[in-house]
């Protein structure tokens, strides 16, 4: 029985379906999973980040990366609930529209500061921030 329970816990923590197979590319649900959606975020070795939308907001909302890079952020709506059939990049000029559960991605440069962006009506807010790197990560210089 112990077993069972350990077993049932197991597949629920680590995403995996009743055949053992990994299911991490699953939508995830408010319900089930709110207390896991990150705040922050940065891009992996794709200059990517997963972006989930719900009714609560932008997961993760705040994306940190490179100043003068690109950033692509793939955006997936879970919940038809809330305003989030949208996304707007007002000082970008980019506004589309975000179908329930079908992936969105969107690539800017990252600049500077930050690049902000809202659901349609502006409730809903997320920002992308540029971080110029200091000089301890640049090369060392040669002989001069």
């Amino acid at each position: 029985m112990a077993t069972a329970v350990a077993a049932a816990l197991l597949s629920f923590v680590t995403g995996c379906g009743d055949d053992g197979t990994q299911t991490a590319n699953a939508p995830a649900t408010v319900a089930d999973n709110n207390h896991a959606l990150p705040e922050e975020a940065v891009p992996d070795e794709h200059q990517r980040v997963e972006v989930t939308v719900d009714e609560t907001g932008f997961h993760p909302a705040s994306i940190h990366a490179r100043a003068g890079g690109p950033v692509t952020l793939v955006l997936t709506r879970v919940t038809d609930r809330g305003c989030g059939q949208e996304i707007v990049f007002p000082d970008q000029d980019i506004r589309r529209d975000l179908p329930l559960n079908r992936p969105v991605e969107i690539t800017v440069t990252a600049a500077r500061g930050e690049i902000r962006f809202t659901c349609g009506m502006g409730m809903l807010r997320g920002a992308i921030v540029g971080h110029v790197p200091d000089d301890s990560e640049q090369p060392p210089a040669g002989p001069t």
